[in-house]
């Protein structure tokens, strides 16, 4: 009988304003304005590679349908950064850095809608260098993210391949 190959998900690393694994302030950011996160360290030696990426915004006004953020997470040595966007909380103002990292979910406004609902997205991406940094863009037509600290969340979670 042949064996089965499970996937146990790990523990999840969290990026938000404050109290999470990591920090990215990504309270009241601008439209057409970034943030780069926190890079998180999963260690030297063999690591996870395969992650469940979970992304959570809220617009501070009401967008309309078409609106855009996008979110890369940007597998790196700690030295060399695709994009030059860095490894710690910080503003990325060049839109055109976003051309050199790899994409992760976007999340797209379907119709519009009020303020202070969430707009969700999710997707399995490959990071397999030691640091990851989320670059979070606000591609919108006009709209800030929501001007309260702590929702807007990126959730991060290791898919480990287990063999039964």
């Amino acid at each position: 009988m042949a064996n089965e190959i499970l996937v146990k998900p790990g523990t999840a690393v969290t990026w938000k304003d404050s109290g999470g694994t990591k920090v990215i302030t990504l309270q009241n950011l601008a439209f057409a304005a970034g943030r780069v996160g926190a890079a998180y360290d999963k260690g030297a030696g063999a690591q996870e590679a395969w992650f469940h990426v979970h992304f959570v915004i809220q617009f501070e006004t009401a967008p309309i349908a078409g609106e855009v953020i996008e979110l890369y997470m940007v597998s790196h040595d700690g030295v060399n950064i695709p994009g030059g966007v860095g490894a710690s909380d910080a503003a990325v103002t060049v839109a055109n850095k976003r051309l050199n990292l790899g994409v992760a979910p976007i999340v797209v406004v379907a119709e519009a809608a009020t303020a202070d609902l969430n707009y969700e997205s999710a997707g399995i991406v490959y990071l397999p260098m030691r640091y990851i940094s989320p670059v979070v863009w606000n591609a919108s037509a006009g709209d800030n993210l929501q001007n309260t600290a702590n929702i807007n969340v990126i959730t991060m979670t290791p898919l480990v391949d287990e063999v039964q």
